[in-house]
């Protein structure tokens, strides 16, 4: 970065910021390159937390498990969204049979933990609505907007879009977010400072 005032201090604070989200984005490039393949299923056997088949639990013992299995996700910086249309055994249901058998970066063998989820750190976001099917509909449904509604209907026309409803359950105001975004929600922190979260959309 070129400096045209050395006494500029506005620059000059620029200039370190620019240097530390660099350093620390390498950091994270080299973790992404080095760390083993795993799964979320691994993981949380790994922690200690046994994963029976959802016809195995009840419902208060389901929706126990299930939040416990949120807030180790939130320990590596993975984080559920769109979750509202499903209740709490369905959420379960999906997660047990799909998405914590998708492959993962296991970062704790090469990095700290406050590496993994201080500012900065990779995001793993795993979107619970996905963009096919019945998945799709799903998402007019209960999450696009009314200008999203109008541009999918007019590029999606061999399907129907459904009539706009509210969503059946509260849970994601309540599921674990990232350090940058809960910064940035307080508007405490740019839109973008350090890496782009690793997206994961559930097909």
């Amino acid at each position: 970065m070129f400096i045209e005032d050395p006494n500029d201090l506005d620059d000059i604070e620029r200039m370190i910021k620019f240097n530390e989200i660099a350093e620390e984005y390498g950091r994270h490039i080299a973790a992404f390159e080095t760390a083993p393949w795993v799964t979320e299923y691994d993981l949380l056997i790994r922690a200690g937390i046994e994963l029976p088949a959802p016809q195995e639990l009840d419902d208060e013992a389901l929706t126990a498990l299930l939040w416990r299995i949120i807030e180790n996700l939130a320990t590596r910086n993975t984080f559920l969204y769109d979750t509202d249309h499903l209740s709490d055994r369905a959420l379960y249901t999906k997660l047990w049979e799909e998405v914590l058998h998708e492959p993962t970066k296991d970062y704790a063998t090469v990095l700290d933990p406050e590496e993994i989820t201080g500012l900065g750190a990779w995001q793993h976001c795993i979107d619970m609505c996905g963009c096919e099917g019945d998945d799709l509909l799903d998402y007019w449904k209960y999450y696009a907007d009314e200008q999203t509604r109008q541009e999918d209907a007019a590029l999606y026309t061999d399907m129907q879009m459904p009539p706009k409803e509210p969503c059946p359950y509260d849970r994601d105001r309540f599921l674990p977010r990232s350090l940058d975004e809960k910064l940035r929600e307080r508007g405490e922190l740019d839109e973008w400072d350090g890496p782009d979260p690793d997206e994961h959309t559930v097909k």
